[in-house]
């Protein structure tokens, strides 16, 4: 399992789903990237310590998306 979270949701910040997915009973384990526009460090950090295991910034290259996948779903 893996979640990709764009954090431009139209309804719910990318950041509150982030905290609920991390905060739920069923889903705390589940890698969930972050794709978004925007590449600030202090907005990565800050994904990172909610609970985000990788952050890709739009346009996603396909050669960096297959191997941050890669890199969580392959077994340790």
């Amino acid at each position: 399992d893996l979640v990709l979270l764009d954090l431009g949701l139209p309804d719910l910040p990318g950041l509150d789903v982030l905290s609920q997915l991390q905060s739920a009973d069923a889903t705390p384990r589940i890698p969930v990237v972050v794709i978004s526009a925007n590449a600030a460090t202090q907005k990565i950090e800050q994904l990172a310590a909610v609970g985000a295991r990788a952050y890709l910034t739009k346009p996603i290259e396909a050669p960096e998306f297959l191997h941050v996948l890669d890199g969580l779903l392959t077994p340790t």
